[in-house]
């Protein structure tokens, strides 16, 4: 278990016609005159819904979770024993693999109009029959076609980076371990 001020862990349930995910957050959130507490925040993106503010809007699933910090081991060991194992993302191309998926999700009319002629490679970094590694190769080469410059991956780059540093691996484990 470890204390973190800002933290990531992904779900991926698979669904229908694809998956469906989960981003649980976890902020820290310090106060002058007493001990501070965390927000715990469950939420999923929202298909279709190309924001210019956002990279990937979400919906929340419930309200927020505000969690004392001497409660904080206890909810997440009780989160963890909940949660299906096989639905917890644990290895770092997997992180940013989901974290594209939920940039397509949010953006596939964008991307369908905008980069035509790109779509085999899009279309290959969401081959779920694919190994991992050729799915990420997949993602890297269409990034490297994608101008930072312009909206929506202006943002990208910066929540993709944001969800790899902050990613707690440490809570992806627990789960694993059935904790």
């Amino acid at each position: 278990m470890k204390h973190s001020k800002l933290g990531y862990v992904f779900l991926r349930e698979p669904k229908d016609f694809g998956f469906e995910w989960t981003v649980v957050s976890i902020f820290w959130r310090p106060h002058d005159y007493h001990p501070g507490n965390y927000l715990i925040r469950f939420s999923r993106p929202v298909h279709d819904s190309y924001s210019i503010e956002f990279p990937v809007p979400m919906e929340l699933l419930r309200p927020d979770i505000k969690v004392n910090w001497d409660s904080y081991e206890e909810f997440l060991y009780d989160w963890c024993r909940t949660c299906d194992k096989k639905h917890v993302i644990h290895r770092r191309k997997e992180v940013i693999l989901v974290a594209w998926e939920m940039f397509v999700y949010s953006h596939d009319s964008y991307l369908a109009c905008n980069y035509r002629n790109l779509s085999g490679l899009l279309f290959d970094s969401l081959n779920f029959s694919s190994s991992v590694d050729s799915r990420f190769a997949s993602y890297q080469n269409f990034m490297a076609y994608v101008d930072y410059k312009n909206n929506p991956f202006k943002h990208w780059k910066q929540l993709v980076n944001a969800y790899a540093k902050h990613y707690c691996y440490w809570l992806s484990e627990l789960v694993q371990n059935g904790s």
